[in-house]
């Protein structure tokens, strides 16, 4: 099933999905897909570092920048990071997350499945 744009030509359509509420390194899916977006909530930690691999655990091909550092800043909790267009992956999306300082950390992913 897609979408027939000018030219003909057929575009596959997506359904966006936000995944469940994560507090530690986890598979968010398996297969086909497009990463879309992170959104991290911390109980006002200093920092959180975060990498984004296309696979099921962390030897997958790292789809974001290697060890990015959510820096806190005074009066916010919360970030927010997104692709457009999403990135593609083949084997899935799985987040690993570090706190160097120690904390609790809740984030959800946003991907598109097929």
């Amino acid at each position: 099933m897609g979408l027939t744009v000018f030219g003909g030509n057929t575009i596959p359509t997506r359904t966006q999905t936000i995944s469940d509420v994560k507090t530690e390194s986890a598979l968010i899916h398996t297969g086909l897909c497009a990463f879309g977006g992170i959104i991290v909530r911390t109980n006002r930690i200093k920092n959180v570092i975060v990498n984004i691999y296309d696979g099921t655990d962390n030897t997958g091909r790292l789809i974001s920048l290697p060890d990015m550092v959510l820096k806190r800043k005074a009066s916010n909790d919360i970030w927010t990071l997104s692709y457009d267009p999403a990135i593609e992956c083949t084997m899935g999306i799985y987040i690993e997350l570090t706190i160097p300082t120690g904390g609790a950390v809740h984030y959800q992913v946003v991907y598109e499945e097929g």
